[in-house]
């Protein structure tokens, strides 16, 4: 075997090492840093999704002029009919894009490993 080779080989296993030792390390230091951002964003999640639980808008306004819309009797004014036709629309869209953003938080994003949505109570 040439000299030169039992001097460059021990010198390649080193350095072989260190780049093994260096990635690893970074690689530990990238993880870490993920697991810390991914749980600050479950955190705020969390707080959103428990925030709209909380102050969701009630569905009896929503059927109670449902209620008056269905009880109206023929020789009602069209125009108050119209106008419990216009609120309840209001409502309905209000109360579908709470139970949108409730369901957008409680799906898991397909783009991640982890879910997104894990309800963390504290007392």
């Amino acid at each position: 075997m040439p000299k030169h080779i039992k001097i460059y080989a021990p010198i390649l296993i080193i350095i072989i090492i260190i780049n093994v030792a260096v990635y690893r390390h970074l690689e530990n230091q990238a993880s870490v840093r993920y697991n810390s951002l991914h749980s600050l964003y479950q955190l705020k999640n969390d707080s959103a999704f428990a925030y709209l639980v909380k102050h969701a808008s009630e569905t009896i306004p929503l059927a109670d002029t449902l209620m008056a819309i269905s009880e109206s009797k023929e020789n009602e004014d069209p125009a108050k009919i119209r106008q419990w036709i216009d609120k309840a629309k209001i409502q309905a869209e209000e109360i579908d894009e709470q139970l949108l953003t409730i369901i957008e938080l409680a799906t898991p994003s397909p783009t991640t490993r982890f879910p997104s949505f894990q309800l963390i109570i504290r007392q």
